[in-house]
């Protein structure tokens, strides 16, 4: 796995005159404050985009929507760790990265659990305090990734750890917050990966892992029903229109 830093979500500067022209328009966004939305899907099926529009329509309104990024293994906590820990430890732990001497770690059953137990008792300290609280503040929250990424992760980058997934599901339905909506964009593969590459990511999977991923998404909008699917492969705009729908 690599070391990833969140998206910033940046107020583009047509952000005024969008508010003149959304504020006026009835909603009923509007009666439904303090709302919990995730939005889930592989990398270049547009989620930021689509958060950031989430976003602003929110704000436009009167709200005060609060975005979270998360991930098993990237939470603030764990990218906090890994910093100390490179300054400390040095050439003993991997660059950040795919490397061969991080998929060497890994394959150490040790050191995988470990890394396995940490990721997820943090990302369910995320999901108690960096979700809940911004909720009963009276904010409406944006989750850029949820529960179901990160069961994606761990069925791409840790496929005989079933154990994992058993703790994390467990630990969801005991911690974490249902959304009152939950998004799942998908679009083909070659799209997904076409718009990645534009991206340029700076540690971007393997095209076997982005493969594997596009299973794993696709096999997640099947089997859980309070996952919305949506065609991302259309424009932007009309991708927007629909969630706006939903919502």
């Amino acid at each position: 796995m690599s070391d990833y830093k969140r998206p910033q979500h940046v107020v583009t500067t047509g952000e005024s005159s969008t508010c003149l022209q959304e504020i006026s328009k009835p909603s009923r966004l509007i009666r439904r404050r303090c709302r919990c939305i995730s939005v889930s899907g592989p990398d270049g099926s547009g989620k930021s985009s689509q958060i950031e529009a989430m976003r602003l329509r929110l704000k436009c309104e009167g709200d005060k929507p609060v975005v979270i990024w998360m991930r098993l293994g990237y939470t603030p906590g764990i990218n906090c760790a890994k910093s100390l820990l490179r300054v400390f430890m040095g050439s003993k732990l991997p660059t950040a990265g795919n490397s061969r001497h991080r998929s060497r770690l890994m394959r150490n059953p040790s050191v995988r659990w470990l890394w396995l137990g940490v990721a997820i008792a943090d990302l369910l300290v995320t999901l108690v305090v960096r979700v809940r609280v911004p909720k009963l503040q009276g904010h409406s929250v944006i989750c850029d990734r949820y529960f179901w990424d990160s069961l994606v992760d761990r069925r791409v980058y840790f496929p005989t750890d079933l154990w994992a997934e058993s703790i994390l599901r467990r630990g969801f339905n005991w911690f974490g917050l249902k959304p009152t909506i939950s998004i799942l964009l998908l679009l083909p593969l070659e799209e997904a990966m076409r718009r990645s590459d534009a991206k340029a990511e700076p540690f971007p999977d393997t095209v076997a892992d982005r493969t594997q991923r596009q299973i794993e998404y696709r096999a997640l909008g099947t089997e859980d029903p309070s996952l919305l699917v949506v065609d991302a492969s259309r424009p932007l705009d009309e991708v927007s229109a629909e969630i706006a729908r939903l919502l």
